[in-house]
């Protein structure tokens, strides 16, 4: 069940545009949970930011860091007991970019390019999506 509702939420994701503070990397991983999930990590966050910088800002306000911010909510594994549908941090381009992990070792990731992104690096931090 999880497998069809992941499947879904990436095909309608890579449809809508990535935007700062409405549909960016953090709000993408956080609208995952809430629909399999039924909890906001960005609950905070959402809608108060429209830049980048305006992001980081907020996080140095409320948790210092996106990391802090998924702790609150979810459960640290290791990174090589990561699951389908969990969430991680990776390092991509040279900043932690929130993702969603995907299956055989690839990482679903929101970007300014494009609509989703699958990649293959390995994550630094994963969350168990319960």
């Amino acid at each position: 069940m999880r497998d069809v509702l992941l499947d879904e939420f990436i095909t309608q994701a890579a449809q809508r545009p990535f935007e700062w503070g409405k549909f960016d990397c953090a709000l993408f991983v956080s609208d995952w949970c809430v629909k399999c999930a039924g909890f906001d990590p960005a609950l905070n966050y959402r809608g108060k930011y429209k830049t980048e910088i305006g992001a980081k800002r907020q996080l140095l306000k409320k948790d210092k860091s996106m990391s802090n911010a998924c702790d609150d909510h979810m459960l640290r594994v290791g990174v090589n007991f990561a699951q389908k549908g969990d969430i991680c941090a990776a390092l991509l381009d040279g900043s932690m970019t929130m993702g969603i992990i995907a299956s055989r070792g690839g990482i679903w990731f929101k970007t300014e390019n494009s609509g989703v992104d699958l990649l293959h690096i390995k994550p630094s931090i994963v969350w168990r999506v319960l």
